[in-house]
């Protein structure tokens, strides 16, 4: 069994507007990455109070805090 999980389009709308909130001229600053994952993890902390920001942040291979 595949360990991918099912997503479902308001999950994709979801993601696609957390990252619509980086502007391009942060992506392409050189910590374009860490601002967009931080936007990211800070949507997705909106969404579970057991979500862990900071681990989150540490998966996606970013550097320290905002």
């Amino acid at each position: 069994m595949s360990n991918i999980p099912k997503m479902y389009k308001s999950q994709f709308e979801f993601i696609a507007d957390a990252i619509s909130k980086t502007s391009c001229e942060e992506v392409t600053t050189p910590r374009g990455k860490e601002i967009l994952v931080f936007n990211i993890a800070s949507e997705l902390s909106k969404t579970n109070p057991n979500f862990n920001k900071e681990l989150f942040i540490k998966r996606c291979k970013v550097g320290g805090k905002l």
